[in-house]
């Protein structure tokens, strides 16, 4: 595993790849969730990482702009921001592995943005992990968002989950619906789902041709307040591997 800077002067973000063991098959981005989410979720996105390295793939995993160790403040991220992270994460990935097409897997509001990416881009398979379907239903889930007076400059920005944001990126995200990640480009799509967040009674349910994996595991996600982080889901991740990998 090495740690890498790449994209734009003006939008540098900072990730790391992990190199395959033996002859390379294939590239594996994988694009975080946000906020709260990738901080419990980054152990068990690093070990998905090098569980993928260990079967032969290369795998950049990365921050997106105004998050991480990449440049930006918090208030700079918005959903558009974050698919062309992830299509500066691509290029990166295949100038590194030398292939074309890639593999993508998305996890919670990142799986929305590896749609997205796949209906700009062909992929070979695409995951999405516990998907975020339904944007407005995932900020009700959190405290409201409480304004700040006047935003910064008088820019609208509000606290949201922790961070300071704009009130665009949430309007955003509003808009985020099973029907907005339907129209990808893949020769193959999994939908891995641990805790019934995608097919809840009264939501949409996946494409027919899509392939809806139910792992009842726990939710990397979430915070386990024994250990101040998310668990590392084994069965999840031994399901999205061999399914990618195969």
């Amino acid at each position: 595993m090495s740690a890498c800077f790449f994209g734009a002067d003006a939008r540098r973000l900072f990730g790391y790849h992990h190199p395959p063991r033996g002859a390379a098959r294939t590239g594996v981005l994988l694009c975080q969730p946000w906020g709260p989410e990738y901080q419990y979720a980054h152990r068990a996105l690093r070990v998905l990482a090098k569980r993928l390295a260990e079967r032969g793939s290369h795998v950049l995993r990365f921050d997106y702009h105004g998050t991480g160790d990449s440049s930006g403040e918090t208030t700079d991220v918005s959903l558009a921001g974050m698919l062309a992270d992830a299509e500066s994460g691509a290029d990166e990935l295949r100038r590194v592995c030398g292939t074309g097409t890639i593999d993508v897997i998305g996890l919670r509001l990142g799986a929305a943005v590896a749609a997205q990416y796949a209906a700009r881009h062909t992929v070979r398979r695409l995951v999405l992990w516990d998907p975020v379907f339904d944007g407005a239903r995932w900020i009700e889930e959190h405290p409201p968002a409480r304004a700040l007076a006047g935003g910064v400059n008088g820019s609208g920005h509000v606290e949201f989950a922790g961070q300071t944001v704009s009130s665009a990126f949430l309007d955003e995200v509003a808009g985020v619906t099973a029907s907005s990640c339907e129209a990808v480009h893949a020769e193959a799509v999994l939908v891995v789902e641990t805790q019934g967040v995608v097919n809840e009674p009264g939501a949409r349910t996946t494409p027919l041709h899509w392939t809806t994996n139910h792992v009842p595991d726990a939710a990397a996600w979430v915070e386990d307040a024994s250990i101040w982080s998310g668990q590392v889901p084994a069965k999840a991740i031994r399901t999205i591997v061999e399914w990618v990998t195969a």
